[in-house]
């Protein structure tokens, strides 16, 4: 928090140097009240001082949430607070109070209204479609025996599956975000693990898996939530290297750990971006190019890497692919 105490007569401010910070002032600089609505987007400027002029006439406190430019030309929130003060004769004289950049929070509850917007839209889809083969099928009730039939039940069957994921990924950010994300270990090898994630990928035939490495490491895990994890890397280098034909899954055995690494041959990831991707709500901007799902898959498989002990993270190369990792500590250590 940075303190302010503003001369209501002389607009003049005895700012404390977090105060200035907050707006992007350097020390030792002056910064007066006229300097503070100069940083106000011209679009909320009015808004705050009709506040302070309302807290000054009705002897409230004041409170305002705004967005400000910085000298630099950086955009920030800013939370202020104050308390009107008064002399003997009830005339206000100064304006005390407090200020916080809250740019991390405003940006975080952006990304929550994105987020849910995309999640009303991925829902929707499947659940359309599968709405309108249940239509479908009941135009048919009577005839078991129509060709349309099979048909439809398989694409009820596809659309429900899709609900079945994007529902799974909310209940597990709930658990996540309650704490309630609980683990069942038991040790098995790292070959049982790679063949359950990779076998619907593999069965389709559009794409070759290579397994290397210490495919016999023990690991001391939770088998469903590790499977899980390689599923979304798995998925991913499908999704973001549609031209990458060839996926590569090494495993290495280390004294104190197990690294599982997947990577593709595909368009690789901006390194500006890298250190976001496994944040809630994150979604990665390929291009304009749309992608189906919530964007939660990075950020769940991080928390349950998280939450075993073990790290998570992503190599990529613009034009040379992406392995993205996570470790285990080694139940042998």
């Amino acid at each position: 928090l940075g303190s302010y105490n503003r001369d209501l007569k002389t607009g003049k401010m005895d700012c404390s140097e977090t105060c200035k910070l907050n707006f992007g002032i350097s020390e030792g600089q002056q910064f007066n009240y006229e300097d503070l609505l100069r940083s106000i987007v011209p679009e909320h400027r009015d808004m705050v001082y009709q506040k302070v002029q309302k807290a000054i006439t009705t002897r409230t406190p004041y409170h305002s949430e705004y967005l400000i430019r910085w000298p630099d030309g950086s955009l920030h929130w800013i939370n202020a607070s104050g308390l009107p003060k008064y002399d003997a004769d009830g005339k206000a004289t100064h304006l005390i109070g407090v200020v916080a950049d809250i740019t991390k929070r405003k940006n975080y509850e952006s990304q929550k209204d994105d987020f849910l917007g995309i999640a009303s839209h991925e829902l929707k889809t499947p659940i359309t479609g599968l709405k309108g083969t249940i239509q479908l099928l009941e135009r048919f009730k009577d005839k078991a025996g129509h060709d349309m039939i099979p048909r439809l039940i398989d694409q009820s069957a596809v659309n429900l599956k899709k609900i079945v994921s994007l529902v799974d990924d909310l209940l597990n950010m709930h658990r996540i975000s309650e704490g309630q994300l609980y683990l069942e270990k038991s040790t098995f090898k790292a070959s049982k693990i790679l063949a359950s994630s990779c076998h619907n990928i593999i069965s389709q035939g559009t794409h070759q898996v290579y397994m290397t490495g210490d495919l016999d490491a023990p690991i001391c895990a939770d088998e469903q939530r590790l499977e899980q994890v390689l599923v979304n890397f798995v998925n991913n280098a499908v999704k973001y290297a549609p031209d990458s034909k060839e996926i590569n899954i090494v495993v290495k055995q280390l004294k104190n750990q197990v690294i599982v690494t997947v990577s593709d041959q595909g368009e690789g990831i901006d390194p500006a971006v890298q250190p976001f991707i496994f944040d809630r709500y994150y979604r990665a901007n390929h291009d304009g190019k749309s992608y189906s799902g919530l964007g939660l898959g990075l950020y769940i498989s991080s928390e349950i890497i998280k939450k075993h002990g073990g790290q998570i993270g992503v190599k990529s190369t613009i034009g040379q692919g992406s392995s993205f990792w996570f470790s285990i500590p080694n139940p042998t250590a």
